[in-house]
C-alpha cells in the first residue's frame, strides 16, 4: 500500500513539473512572438 501511494506521488510531482515547463513554454512562445513582431514593425519602419 505504501509503495502505491508513493508512486502516485511521484507521478503527481512529475505531472506538476510538466504543467510547470508547460506554462513556462507557453509564456515564452507568447513573449517570443511579441519580440518577433515588434521586430518586424521596426524593419518596415527601417525600410520606409
Amino acid at each position: 500500500m505504501n509503495q502505491c501511494k508513493r508512486i502516485s506521488n511521484y507521478f503527481d510531482n512529475f505531472f506538476m513539473k510538466m504543467k510547470m515547463i508547460y506554462l513556462l513554454f507557453e509564456i515564452w512562445e507568447i513573449r517570443g512572438n511579441i519580440l518577433l513582431s515588434f521586430k518586424y514593425k521596426y524593419a518596415i519602419f527601417e525600410f520606409k
